[in-house]
């Protein structure tokens, strides 16, 4: 268990301080290991999709969930 929950975070932490910066990073780090954790204890043990849960659960907490209000178009 810990090593995949201990995988996805640092893969999402990473591209996160991409997107970011590592001292936003870090400040996520807490909630969303606690959110990692439900997402295991709940069924999802893959590393990769626990990864793209992450980083979902980061974008809707930082209010970027809406694709068309952030201009995608989907062309």
């Amino acid at each position: 268990m810990a090593d995949a929950i201990e995988i996805a975070t640092r893969r999402v932490l990473e591209t996160y301080t991409l997107m970011f910066s590592a001292a936003k990073a870090e400040d996520a780090r807490e909630s969303l290991v606690d959110y990692l954790q439900k997402v295991f204890s709940a069924g999802e043990t893959d590393e990769g999709r626990l990864a793209v849960c992450g980083l979902v659960y980061l974008r809707e907490r930082e209010g970027r969930s809406d694709p068309v209000a952030e201009g995608f178009t989907g062309l």
